[in-house]
Parts: structure tokens; sequence; C-alpha cells
């Protein structure tokens, strides 16, 4: 089966960018789409919806990320006069496992937030 060119430039683009953003595997994913690149069966564009976000910051390994969703949750969160508003959290990942230590990953944690 013969990849597709987005397939196939997949590894070299990921390389050259310097944020990439992710969202939950069970949530349709939000990433910035290519001005070059048409929308096909597997990729679609979308908007994120405007509203207030708080950011965490997780500096280290990317298999550290739940940690910094478990402290969002049960301590940041509980006491800031927020609560969930009914968007997925998204990640931007600020540098690249490519060129930058796993210790010094810097990870930035978008959570969908309103006032209680």
């Amino acid at each position: 089966m013969r990849k597709s060119k987005t397939e196939q430039n997949y590894r070299h683009r990921v390389q050259q960018v310097h944020r990439l953003i992710a969202a939950s595997l069970d949530e349709p994913v939000n990433i910035t789409a290519l001005a070059n690149e048409r929308e096909d069966q597997n990729i679609r564009t979308i908007k994120l919806a405007a509203g207030r976000y708080a950011r965490y910051r997780h500096t280290g390994p990317y298999n550290t990320l739940e940690q910094a969703y478990n402290t969002f949750y049960g301590q940041w969160l509980p006491d800031s006069g927020y609560e969930c508003a009914d968007q997925p959290p998204f990640e931007i990942y600020i540098n690249s496992p490519y060129d930058t230590p796993e210790a010094d990953l810097i990870t930035d944690i978008y959570m969908p937030v309103k006032d209680k």
C-alpha cells in the first residue's frame, strides 16, 4: 500500500515545527494545518471555542504529563474559583524531543475553565 504524500513527509515536518498541539485521542484532534494541505478523510479543520483557559506549564518527559493533569484537577482547580468548561483540554509542545533532553521538554497544557 502506497503512503500518501502527507504520510511520507510527516516525520520531516514534525522536525521542522517548533510547536505542536495535541488533544485527547477520544476527542477530535485540533492542530494547525499547513496552508497547502487540503482536508481529506483523515484530516479536517475545526475552530477552537473562544473562552477562558488555565495554562499549566509542565517541564519534563511526556510520560509524566499525567502528574501535571492530576495536580491541576486535584490541587489547583478546587481552590481556584473556576470549574471545568465543556471543552477538551489541549497541549502545546514548546520544544521538540528531537533536539531537547527529556528533562527539559516543555509542554503547555490548556484547560478550559469557567467561573463557579
